[in-house]
């Protein structure tokens, strides 16, 4: 668990740090920087809100806390999500999940919110005949990011957006729609961890109507 603050907030008084601010400005334009940072999202406006806080701002203006989650649950596994899950639930935090990027429509980050950040959260397993849990029947093969098995993946144009999460769950649009549909219709099964905190596996044959949800 940590505390968030907007990136520039090292910039600014009270948390000014001339080699931390430096260290801001070097990397502010970096996507894959952004995206490791709790309080960072790809564009300031989504940490901002109506409450700028700027890199290149006066230094003795202090930075609000805009729409960076208070805390932050840097999340690495599913213990972990259930967890703050958990957490957020008896304390009835509104909370915000912040994957490899950001929501184009904001809603990895939310004032007052608690966050769950995912990014470490990494792993490719390839499964030549990949079948759902609990189906009872084979599947055609999962398309997994593993080049080095001859196979497509149908994954966004943008190295830093994460394959699955949002990207899958709004769609998934890629270059490679047109030839293999929406990024979203090449998922076989989803393992999840629902808002009562349990861990999920879901498809189209275990948790049905969840999976159709997704």
């Amino acid at each position: 668990l940590v505390r968030s603050l907007p990136a520039a907030a090292p910039c600014h008084i009270p948390k000014y740090d001339e080699a931390a601010c430096a260290a801001v400005k070097a990397n502010w334009d970096n996507a894959n920087w952004r995206a490791r940072q709790p309080g960072a999202y790809q564009d300031a406006a989504w940490e901002n809100g109506d409450e700028p806080c700027y890199v290149d701002g006066p230094q003795n203006v202090t930075c609000q806390q805009g729409l960076v989650p208070y805390y932050t649950a840097v999340v690495l596994n599913v213990e972990d999500i259930q967890a703050a899950v958990i957490f957020a639930k008896n304390n009835h935090l509104r909370t915000r999940i912040k994957g490899v990027r950001a929501d184009t429509r904001r809603k990895s980050s939310g004032k007052g919110s608690f966050g769950i950040q995912t990014i470490h959260m990494k792993g490719i397993a390839f499964e030549d005949n990949f079948i759902p849990t609990a189906c009872k029947v084979p599947t055609q093969k999962a398309v997994t990011a593993a080049d080095a098995h001859g196979v497509t993946v149908v994954g966004d144009g943008c190295s830093s957006v994460g394959a699955a999460g949002g990207w899958a769950l709004g769609g998934g649009h890629s270059h490679l729609t047109r030839l293999y549909g929406l990024g979203v219709d090449n998922i076989l099964q989803f393992s999840v961890v629902t808002a009562d905190g349990r861990a999920r596996v879901v498809n189209p044959c275990q948790n049905r109507d969840l999976f159709w949800a997704l």
